[in-house]
């Protein structure tokens, strides 16, 4: 059993840390999503998919300033159910938002290399309005499970959960992948596409690194009825 001593220090690390990434996440996204809102940068497939994860992310970093408040109250015993499922409610919509539409960033970006006469007919505005439609909806059935479900206070429920997360963590992972070979053997010399392949690379891999620290933050504090959780009482 871990001491009390050391899980206030891993309460007090983890409370700057999410206050940190929270601040940093907002001011970016905001600063983006904001020129992308004023140049009309949305007005194509793959801006669409940009902003959408502006968005997400945006509100992923607000989440995170509760998810702070959450284990301030763990750490000095206060009972905060309705804060915890509240969390849950915006993280299961917005995390699984940005999941997917990376997921899609990169299937957009294959397709561009790999098919880049048939790109304006597979990524149309069309079909990427309604791919994100049934990714948004989605999120929104997940979040409500997990907000009013009484299953969902179950922990087998979280550890699938976390494992799926992290096999649509490793399909954006080979997707980038996949795409940053493709390009590299394409011998293609359109810059702009190049530039975007290799923007949605970068953001595929650092996610996938970060969302380590998320993963942590899920097991430790949020699963209700693991013996080593902080969260026992859910």
């Amino acid at each position: 059993m871990v001491s009390a001593a050391v899980e206030t220090h891993y309460a007090e690390v983890a409370i700057v840390l999410e206050l940190f990434i929270g601040s940093v996440v907002c001011c970016i996204t905001g600063l983006v999503l904001a020129g992308y809102v004023k140049l009309h940068l949305w007005q194509t497939p793959f801006g669409l998919l940009i902003m959408n994860l502006l968005v997400s992310d945006l509100f992923n970093g607000l989440n995170a300033f509760l998810q702070a408040a959450y284990i301030f109250c763990l750490d000095n015993g206060i009972k905060a159910p309705e804060l915890f499922r509240t969390i849950f409610f915006f993280q299961a919509l917005f995390l699984w938002s940005t999941l997917l539409i990376i997921v899609a960033l990169n299937f957009s970006r294959l397709v561009a290399i790999v098919a880049p006469f048939r790109y304006s007919d597979i990524i149309s505005m069309e079909n990427t309005r309604m791919a994100l439609v049934v990714i948004w909806v989605t999120g929104f059935v997940e979040c409500f499970f997990k907000r009013f479900s009484s299953l969902a206070h179950k922990h087998n429920f979280y550890i699938s959960d976390v494992v799926f997360h992290i096999i649509l963590n490793f399909t954006i992972l080979a997707l980038a992948i996949a795409a940053f070979v493709c390009l590299k053997r394409s011998g293609d010399d359109c810059q702009v596409r190049k530039k975007a392949t290799k923007t949605v690379v970068i953001v595929s891999i650092v996610f996938c690194f970060t969302y380590g620290y998320y993963n942590y933050v899920y097991i430790v504090w949020m699963i209700p009825g693991l013996p080593h959780t902080a969260n026992e009482w859910i």
